[in-house]
C-alpha cells in the first residue's frame, strides 16, 4: 500500500524555508542571491542558443528529456552552493546520523535541463550526500495545467501536471509523497535536499517553452581526525 498526500492547490503561495518529511528526509527552499541569478541570466541563453556545442549529460541522468547538458559554474556559484549545503547540514542533522568522520563539502557534476512539453523525470535519487535543483524558468502556471489540461474523463481530483514531488517512507512504513507546487512563481528559487530522497518531475502541457532547471550534487569528502578516531 502507499499513501499519496492530497495536493492543496495554494498555487499563489510558494512556501520557502525548511521542511521536514521524516527524521532523515527534509528539504530547504530559498531565493537565489542576485549575483548567482545574474550568472545564470548570462549563461543560460547562450547554452539554449546552441545546443550542438554543449556536452550532453543524458548518459549520467535518469530523465526522459532530450536536452540535458553539463554546466560549468563559476567559483562564486560553487561557493554559494557550498554555503547552502552548510546551512542545510545544520538544519537536517544529516551529518550527525550519516557521516562519522570530519568532512569537507565538494562538488559532483552540475547539469542543466531544458525540458519540453510531455517530457518528464521519473522517480530517482542522486549520488553524493546533498542535491539541489534551481528552478530557473518554469514556463507555466499550475492553474492552467490543472484547469485546462487535466483529463476530466478520468474523474481525477489529484492532477499532478507540472509538479515536482518527493517520495519517501513515512513513520507508518508506507510509501508517501510530498508534491511541491512549482510553477512560474518559483522562478529563481533553489531547493536542497538529501541526495537519497527520491523525487520526480511530472510532464506539463500548457506551454511550448522549455522548463529550465539547473541541478547538481554535493559530496562530503571525509578526512581523519587528529587521533584517527571517529567522531561520536
Amino acid at each position: 500500500m502507499y499513501i499519496i498526500n492530497t495536493i492543496i492547490l495554494e498555487v499563489n503561495k510558494f512556501i520557502k524555508g525548511f521542511h521536514r518529511l521524516t527524521k532523515k528526509d527534509s528539504f530547504y527552499i530559498e531565493p537565489l542571491p542576485s549575483n548567482i541569478l545574474q550568472e545564470l541570466n548570462t549563461n543560460v541563453p547562450v547554452i539554449e542558443s546552441n545546443f550542438s556545442s554543449q556536452s550532453k549529460a543524458n548518459d549520467l541522468l535518469e530523465g526522459e528529456i532530450q536536452h540535458e547538458y553539463l554546466y560549468t559554474p563559476s567559483l562564486e556559484y560553487l561557493e554559494y552552493i557550498k554555503s547552502l549545503g552548510i546551512k542545510y547540514e545544520k538544519f537536517s542533522n544529516f551529518v550527525k546520523k550519516n557521516i562519522k568522520l570530519d568532512h569537507t563539502l565538494s562538488f559532483g557534476s552540475t547539469w542543466i535541463n531544458f525540458q519540453k512539453k510531455h517530457e518528464y523525470n521519473p522517480p530517482h535519487i542522486h549520488s553524493g550526500v546533498y542535491s539541489y535543483v534551481i528552478w530557473y524558468k518554469i514556463p507555466y502556471l499550475l492553474e492552467d495545467e490543472h484547469s485546462k489540461y487535466s483529463f476530466k474523463s478520468l474523474n481525477s481530483n489529484n492532477c499532478k501536471h507540472g509538479l515536482f514531488e518527493f517520495w519517501y517512507i513515512n513513520k507508518h512504513k508506507k510509501i508517501a509523497s510530498h508534491p511541491i507546487p512549482v510553477d512560474s512563481k518559483a522562478n529563481g528559487y533553489v531547493c536542497i535536499f538529501n541526495a537519497n530522497l527520491s523525487h520526480t518531475v511530472y510532464p506539463f502541457y500548457s506551454s511550448n517553452q522549455y522548463r529550465i532547471t539547473i541541478s547538481g550534487n554535493i559530496i562530503a569528502s571525509t578526512i581523519p581526525t587528529n587521533n584517527g578516531n571517529k567522531n561520536r
